[in-house]
């Protein structure tokens, strides 16, 4: 790293989507593990010094699609999504973040305070500032 010790913010990873997708499409494994291929893990984050992830909750339903299958063919996921009872899928995706919490020790930011104390510490720390896909549009 140089010397430098910059925090990073991810301004958006579909971190709760990947679990709740069974890794859709990349790897899967514990958020711990450096896996290669997938895009974000805790040791990733440490690497880079990420200390702030706007972990995102995307609300959509996955349907079925029989052109799926010929895409799926061709080694290519492109899910068919729609927006059915959207609220249900929260809760999963916020379960899904506040499991990792506790499994991991990473802090659920809640307040300005928690996001001084997450990029602030001495000690590497890392922070999840949980939000609703589209619902800034």
């Amino acid at each position: 790293m140089y010397g430098l010790t910059y925090p990073v913010i991810d301004l958006h990873e579909d971190i709760s989507l990947y679990f709740l997708t069974f890794g859709g499409g990349q790897p899967l494994a514990d958020f711990r593990d450096d896996l290669s291929g997938r895009d974000a893990d805790i040791p990733k984050y440490v690497r880079g010094n990420v200390r702030l992830v706007f972990s995102s909750i995307f609300p959509g339903t996955h349907t079925f699609d029989v052109k799926l299958l010929e895409q799926r063919e061709k080694d290519r996921w492109l899910p068919r999504v729609i927006m059915r009872y959207p609220q249900l899928q929260v809760f999963e995706h916020l379960k899904i973040y506040y499991s990792l919490s506790e499994a991991y020790g990473v802090k659920i930011v809640e307040s300005l305070r928690d996001v001084e104390d997450v990029i602030r510490s001495s000690d590497y720390r890392l922070g999840f500032l949980i939000h609703v896909e589209g619902a800034d549009a």
